[in-house]
């Protein structure tokens, strides 16, 4: 019995994987495609055989989308200079009635040479997108020639098309599985993890890295390169001021409410503790090239935003001797 649900399983798969045609792209021919629900033609679906011998432009949008709407006007007049060899299809995912509704609140579209198709699935499947407008170009075999936004449409262009040119154009290719809203760059979102001009982060304490810090400036890369790993406040507000890095824990000044965040009461300050655990944390900032004020400055500015504390150097004449270096830590 297992073997025959197993069986039916993988016909199963194999039936819907064969209803899911693969992503075209450019150098692709569409195969031909019937539209079950088109309005401003002549019948009320479309097979695009019958458009052969004329090129097409696939415009996918939807009546929500207000830049696809003001591009429809340029898009007539460019099928009207080129009539009887260029069809534009404005294609929606939406239904009809809601095609047909829009269409009977704007008059100058449901006029004009534009044909639109409604309740689409199969030419979203051929050709994805994230954004739109997403225009597909076909020649008048329907080999795919580009894919862009409503930008990219010009006569010169259009003229090349017609003409079975090759012109140039930037291929839009959008991100399929971006989530608007997740973290940039996390899993990838959006890019690679490395793919950032700037960044500045805060983590907790990290089991099993050594403490270390450093500035570094590559002139290769153009960048410059912080990290502080596992250290106290202290430490980090010590080293956003250096060359004071190394001052004594009894030269730390603490105008703080409640200092149980920010000392280690009876130990010593790198012992690794469940208070270090709790209150150890590490920076790393990568930024093009800075000078060490620059850093000083952004690394004062992350402590503030963060810990909500201000750190200063004062010089103090003390038993010890004169211009003794104090860190002073001031908490809002």
């Amino acid at each position: 019995m297992k073997w025959m649900f197993a069986f039916l399983l993988v016909i199963f798969t194999n039936c819907l994987s064969a209803q899911q045609p693969a992503p075209l792209t450019v150098g692709d021919q569409l195969p031909d495609c019937r539209i079950k629900q088109v309005f401003n033609y002549p019948r009320s679906a479309l097979n695009l055989k019958q458009l052969k011998g004329k090129s097409i432009i696939l415009d996918f949008w939807n009546t929500y989308c207000g830049s696809c709407i003001s591009s429809f006007a340029k898009l007539d007049s460019l099928q009207k200079r080129y009539d009887g060899r260029l069809v534009i299809i404005a294609v929606s995912s939406q239904p009809a009635t809601v095609i047909q509704q829009f269409l009977n609140t704007h008059p100058e579209l449901k006029s004009s040479s534009i044909v639109f198709a409604a309740d689409d699935q199969l030419l979203n499947a051929y050709f994805p997108y994230k954004m739109i407008p997403h225009l597909v170009w076909l020649d008048d075999n329907r080999m795919v020639k580009a894919i862009t936004d409503s930008k990219s449409v010009t006569t010169e262009r259009l003229d090349a098309l017609l003409a079975h040119r090759p012109f140039s154009t930037i291929l839009k290719k959008d991100v399929l599985d971006f989530k608007s809203g997740e973290p940039l760059l996390i899993h990838n979102n959006g890019s690679h993890e490395n793919y950032f001009s700037y960044r500045s982060i805060i983590t907790p304490f990290i089991a099993g890295i050594p403490s270390e810090e450093a500035l570094k400036n590559d002139t290769t890369s153009k960048t410059t390169h912080v990290y502080v790993y596992n250290a106290t406040i202290a430490g980090l507000c010590a080293f956003a001021l250096a060359p004071f890095t190394w001052i004594k824990e009894q030269n730390i000044i603490w105008e703080v409410k409640d200092s149980s965040r920010f000392i280690n009461p009876g130990k010593a300050l790198h012992s690794e503790t469940d208070w270090d655990q709790n209150n150890r944390y590490c920076y790393e900032l990568i930024a093009p090239l800075m000078s060490r004020d620059a850093v000083k400055l952004q690394m004062q500015i992350d402590l503030l935003r963060f810990f909500n504390v201000f750190a200063r150097i004062e010089k103090r004449d003390t038993e010890e001797g004169k211009d003794i270096p104090y860190l002073i830590i001031h908490q809002n």
